[in-house]
């Protein structure tokens, strides 16, 4: 019996990891939007784990995006750091595999990031910086 369960295991690796590109399609899609007021400048750099997205100046009501795949068997996590002026570095998990979004848009505020809501269609679902 565990020898069949051995030979079955590989199986649904690659098939629920190719499942995953299947329903992701293109994948997810980041967008950050400075929405820090007019002439203040956001730098933010962001990470996966595995991969440096670089450090970007935005200015205001400008947007940053990136696709990329998750895969339902591995734990993406996306986290940015962001400053502005003379502020301190505030960082922030920009996405976590649970949060299953497929299109992201978050908003960069002087209080915290805030997630576009698709149900009121408003950046009403705010974080308060640590």
């Amino acid at each position: 019996m565990c020898h069949r369960l051995l030979l079955v295991l590989p199986f649904f690796f690659v098939f629920f990891s190719s499942l995953s590109e299947i329903c992701e399609g293109q994948g997810t899609y980041v967008v950050i939007t400075n929405g820090l007021g007019p002439n203040i400048d956001l730098t933010l750099h962001c990470n996966f784990k595995e991969k440096d997205l670089g450090v970007q100046v935005l200015h205001h009501n400008e947007t940053f995006g990136f696709r990329f795949k998750p895969n339902v068997l591995d734990t993406k996590l996306l986290f940015c750091s962001f400053q502005w002026g003379q502020s301190d570095l505030h960082s922030f998990d920009i996405y976590k595999t649970e949060d299953k979004c497929l299109y992201c848009q978050w908003r960069i505020t002087t209080a915290g990031p805030c997630f576009f809501n698709q149900d009121t269609s408003l950046y009403d679902i705010c974080y308060q910086w640590k």
